[in-house]
């Protein structure tokens, strides 16, 4: 990168969280490893989660490409090479990849088929799309949730997570963490044996006005 440039991105990415339309731009081009990478990723995702989350009413039909696909093709305005049903060991519902690295993410949908729907969901994120090296050892689930109660429902998914997949450790919460519903997860991937880290990332879809 041209030191000029990298040295207005540097300026630039004070002014990032108060003008509107740099959003995480510099940060996005910054990024000098992996974890950087996904930690700005997240904070892009959490966006998309809050703006999906506004208009309910809108999206009671929506099925999980159509949802999924929305928040592909946010991401691809943020600047990220996004993209939905790409083959990595399967068709993945998420993927989105910067130089070599890798992030997968995996949607389902909350219905009645319940926890252990969503259980194979991780199930396919963790031993079948994942590679889990060194560029691709983060991951989520993306649970589209159009059940009232979710905080409810997030902790008994926590509950069946850690009783059904043995060496499943429940992560310590970030500071913006304690105050959502997501929470993280770390085992040890099957193929690689490095820890792999999956966020449990709800969307609250519920919609049922009383008037």
């Amino acid at each position: 990168m041209h030191k000029d440039l990298k040295i207005s991105l540097e300026t630039l990415k004070d002014f990032q969280n108060d003008v509107d339309g740099i959003g995480n731009f510099p940060d996005r081009l910054l990024a000098k490893d992996y974890e950087e990478f996904v930690s700005i990723l997240y904070d892009d995702i959490n966006k998309i989660v809050i703006e999906m989350e506004r208009n309910l009413e809108l999206r009671k039909k929506d099925g999980e490409d159509r949802l999924t696909i929305e928040i592909k093709g946010s991401l691809c305005h943020f600047g990220y090479t996004a993209g939905h049903d790409n083959k990595i060991g399967g068709h993945c519902d998420l993927t989105v990849e910067k130089k070599e690295w890798l992030w997968i993410g995996e949607a389902k949908v909350f219905d009645s088929r319940g926890y252990t729907w969503v259980n194979e969901g991780f199930q396919q994120l963790t031993t079948r799309y994942s590679t889990g090296g060194y560029n691709n050892c983060h991951g989520a689930i993306l649970i589209y949730i159009r059940k009232p109660n979710t905080k409810q429902i997030m902790e008994n998914w926590k509950a069946h997570l850690l009783a059904n997949n043995g060496d499943v450790e429940n992560l310590q919460a970030f500071d913006f963490l304690e105050k959502s519903l997501i929470f993280c997860s770390e085992h040890s991937h099957q193929r690689t044996g490095l820890p792999f880290k999956v966020r449990h990332i709800p969307f609250c879809l519920h919609f049922d006005p009383k008037k």
